[in-house]
């Protein structure tokens, strides 16, 4: 797997080209060495209500910390396909986190539309299981969901079986994902991992699966579950915690009065803390433009990441073609307006097709 996977790092020329959310598609309309690229935002209220009706002067585009002219904007949807991943772990079996991870998963295959399409797949000790392959039926997906968790081949005790073995590979389970978007019958694709984060046994560094999903432009995103518990608020009843603090832990500096968030408690806090761990997640998600969140209601997040993938805003610049693969940053905002924007965080840009040497 380790091996397929630095291969994948090697061959990173036109032919791995799986587009994801928000992929910045090259498109060369240009022969005077510009080549045009391709962004898409969602815009929320401080409710995390979607707002659908901005123009192209209400935003702003910084490419690796510099002002972007917008060349061309529309709000036209995109068909969407998001590979699901389950986490299904022993660690997830305690406090329901398995059956909190199949209702995640069931709400987005409500939220979907008839153009896009979702593939489920759970990973576990022993490896990687896709339950259901790239659909649009949602009969045949809530099946698929109902297995989440169940018939799991054991890891036997023995004398060369360690007490990590027993965790997951999460990132050989991320690093299948990639390798089934490009079969994806969409434009915009991308990963969804929902786990709490913990137990696991990955044999495959970070770095070099960021470094694949680098060179195939696939974002990944994670949704972190815990155990839920209501008691005295952490933050006031009118503010949201965005978990922004060390190790992905809330302060009350993070309570913030509107945005993207969730509810926390003091207790829940430190539950979160033992049951949910963000840093893993978020090296994989931080670094290939996606993001890590906690998910109290999954309803709002899930629309959110809809909206960001492909029906909201698509805004498109012009760069200079470029004659070897790289990373761009990217920032979109929406300046003087009380609205917070999600979109990636950067994309990889590859040689033009026509560029020259």
């Amino acid at each position: 797997m380790l091996r397929a996977a630095l291969a994948a790092i090697c061959t990173c020329s036109y032919v791995a080209t799986a587009f994801a959310v928000g992929a910045a598609r090259q498109a060369p309309l240009f022969r005077t060495g510009v080549d045009v690229f391709t962004v898409t935002a969602a815009v929320t209220d401080g409710r995390g209500r979607l707002i659908n009706d901005l123009a192209r002067e209400d935003f702003a585009l910084h490419i690796d910390g510099q002002p972007e002219a917008i060349i061309d904007f529309s709000t036209a949807p995109v068909p969407v396909g998001i590979a699901v991943l389950v986490d299904a772990g022993p660690q997830m079996e305690s406090g329901g986190l398995v059956g909190r991870a199949r209702n995640i998963a069931k709400d987005l295959n409500k939220l979907i539309g008839t153009d896009d399409r979702l593939l489920v797949a759970q990973f576990f000790s022993n490896g990687v299981e896709v339950l259901q392959d790239w659909t649009a039926d949602r009969k045949l997906l809530d099946r698929a969901v109902d297995r989440i968790g169940k018939n799991i081949p054991a890891v036997r005790p023995g004398k060369n079986v360690r007490g990590n073995d027993f965790c997951t590979r999460r990132n050989e389970a991320v690093l299948k994902a990639s390798e089934q978007i490009a079969k994806a019958p969409t434009e915009h694709r991308a990963i969804l991992v929902i786990s709490n984060g913990k137990c696991d046994n990955s044999r495959l560094d970070s770095s070099v699966l960021v470094q694949v999903l680098r060179a195939t432009d696939v974002a990944a995103y994670a949704f972190g579950v815990s155990e839920s518990i209501a008691s005295e608020p952490f933050c006031p009843p009118d503010r949201v915690c965005t978990f922004n603090g060390p190790q992905g832990m809330p302060t009350f500096a993070d309570c913030a009065p509107q945005g993207p968030g969730v509810p926390c408690y003091k207790d829940g806090a430190s539950r979160i803390a033992t049951s949910y761990d963000p840093v893993p997640l978020r090296m994989i998600t931080d670094k290939t433009g996606g993001r890590t969140e906690a998910v109290h209601d999954a309803k709002q997040p899930l629309a959110r990441l809809l909206g960001e993938l492909g029906k909201q805003y698509v805004l498109k610049y012009a760069h200079a073609r470029t004659h070897e693969t790289r990373w761009r940053e990217i920032r979109v905002e929406t300046p003087g307006k009380p609205y917070f924007v999600l979109s990636r965080t950067g994309h990889a840009v590859r040689p033009s097709a026509t560029a020259s040497p």
